[in-house]
């Protein structure tokens, strides 16, 4: 194949039938792929902003592949910080708020991926359901937490109107644990069984390989619903030179499993337990203890020093004659 994985970072317009075919002979050629994928599109440039949906033409694939895209956002009272400006005095005053639609994610399930993850930051997330597939196994990498909902289709995003006027923690009750990254493998089928092999302006033959209905290879797939996941933080409106929380051992994990670099992930997620000592014990004993590191040393300088005395003296005595 000669790629361990491919990792396919926002996309912004559709995809040809082609690319989709070889994406997906690749995946069932035992192939490795990581999505990390926005399916609404959001240009908050201003304070208020009109979302869209966006169509990649991906449904087919991800529904075979048992996956169901909510094409919503997930909003969180576990969240992020969002900088907004306050007013002008030489310039512009920024300020932080609490941003419901920068989901903070901290529940994870018990994998190599996510071991060594605290907390992740999604922004303008959404949430993806599972559906049941015979030769895969789905893992949930990621969830929102209790108090977070899903807001469904088109939305107008007012930054004044949402600082200002907050939603009720009530109307999130039941409504949370949200699924907003999966990881699936196994066995995978082709959406294209039954079709001719699709050609595109950029490819315009039919494919040289052999057309496989379902996977030769086990093959491993990741879907992350956020395409910025990877993207630095911002800082008064400009990118930093560093990822929030945890995204990049998040995402590095993600590429070490897909890749099979299972010890890397092992040793990233390596923990040492510390054992504490009893303070009753402590308590009861801490004239002994500070004896014992104060004069324990000096009473054992003195014996290795008259230790060595005797030796050297019994060493080098010359004999009476």
């Amino acid at each position: 194949m000669g790629f361990a994985a491919i990792l396919v970072l926002g996309p912004d317009s559709a995809f040809t039938e082609r690319e989709k075919y070889e994406l997906e002979q690749y995946l069932l050629r035992g192939g490795r792929l990581l999505w990390l994928v926005d399916f609404q599109r959001i240009n908050l440039s201003e304070s208020t902003a009109l979302t869209q949906l966006r169509e990649l033409g991906l449904d087919d694939l991800f529904f075979r592949w048992g996956w169901r895209p909510g094409y919503d956002l997930v909003q969180d009272f576990s969240c992020g910080y969002i900088e907004v400006i306050r007013g002008y005095y030489n310039g512009p005053l920024w300020g932080a708020e609490k941003w419901l639609y920068y989901p903070i994610v901290y529940i994870f399930p018990p994998h190599p991926i996510t071991r060594t993850v605290d907390a992740v930051l999604f922004r303008y997330a959404g949430s993806v359901d599972t559906l049941p597939r015979p030769g895969l196994r789905h893992t949930i990498l990621a969830l929102s937490s209790p108090l977070s909902r899903s807001v469904k289709g088109t939305q107008l995003i007012d930054i004044n109107l949402l600082l200002k006027s907050p939603p009720s923690p009530e109307a999130f009750r039941g409504k949370g644990f949200r699924p907003m990254a999966v990881l699936s493998e196994g066995v995978f089928e082709s959406v294209f069984q039954d079709r001719e092999p699709p050609t595109d302006a950029f490819a315009p033959s039919p494919p040289t390989a052999r057309f496989l209905p379902r996977s030769g290879l086990p093959g491993k797939a990741i879907l992350i619903t956020d395409g910025e996941l990877a993207l630095p933080a911002e800082v008064q409106g400009r990118s930093a030179d560093y990822t929030p929380l945890d995204n990049l051992t998040f995402l590095l994990n993600c590429v070490d499993y897909l890749t099979g670099e299972i010890a890397l992930t092992q040793v990233r997620s390596r923990s040492v337990q510390i054992r504490r000592l009893n303070p009753e014990w402590l308590r009861r004993h801490t004239l002994l203890i500070q004896a014992l590191n104060l004069g324990g040393p000096l009473v054992l300088m003195i014996a290795v020093g008259v230790g060595l005395y005797f030796w050297r003296r019994n060493r080098y005595r010359k004999p009476l004659v």
